[in-house]
C-alpha cells in the first residue's frame, strides 16, 4: 500500500463483509485516538465480541495518557490489554461464521502516512490460532502491569 491507510479501516471492511467477529487479537507497535475510538465502537456495537490488545512499551512511554485511557475503558468492558517489548504487527480475527483471518503487516494500527507498507490477509485457522495464542500469552504475562507507566502530556 502506498497511500494513507489505518489498519482499523481494513478491520471495518472485514466486519462489513464477514459480520460479527467473535474474538480479535491485535498486536501493534502503536495506535492513535481514532483507532482507540474504533476499537471501543466495535465492542460497544457488538461487531467484535472480545478484543485482546498488545501494544509496545515504546508506545506506552510516548502515549501514556492514551494508554491509561485504553486500560480503563478496556477493563470497563471486560477486555484485555497489555504492553511489552514488542514490534509485532499482527491480527487474529475469528468470525461468527467460522471464518478465521490472520493479518500480518508492517503497518501499525494507526495511519501510516505516505510510507510504503505491506499487509497480507491469510485465511488459515491454524495461523489465526497461532497468533491468537501468543498474543494472549503475552497479554496474560504483562497485563498486571498494564497501568504502571505514568501518563505523558
Amino acid at each position: 500500500m502506498t497511500a494513507r491507510l489505518d489498519m482499523s479501516d481494513v478491520v471495518n471492511v472485514l466486519l462489513d463483509k464477514l459480520g460479527r467477529c467473535e474474538t480479535a487479537h491485535i498486536a501493534t507497535l502503536g495506535y492513535n485516538r481514532r483507532n482507540f475510538r474504533a476499537m471501543l465502537e466495535w465492542l460497544d456495537t457488538g461487531k467484535i465480541g472480545s478484543l485482546t490488545l498488545l501494544a509496545s512499551i515504546f508506545f506506552r512511554s510516548h502515549n501514556g495518557n492514551l494508554w491509561s485511557e485504553t486500560v480503563e475503558e478496556f477493563r470497563k468492558r471486560g477486555q484485555r490489554a497489555a504492553c511489552c517489548p514488542s514490534h509485532c504487527k499482527v491480527m487474529a480475527l475469528s468470525f461468527a461464521d467460522g471464518t478465521r483471518r490472520a493479518i500480518e503487516r508492517s503497518a501499525n494500527l494507526c495511519s501510516n502516512g505516505s510510507a510504503r507498507e505491506q499487509f497480507c490477509i491469510v485465511t488459515d485457522p491454524g495461523l489465526c490460532f497461532f497468533h491468537a495464542t501468543w498474543v494472549s500469552q503475552l497479554v496474560a504475562k504483562h497485563e498486571a502491569h498494564a497501568s504502571d507507566a505514568p501518563p505523558t502530556t
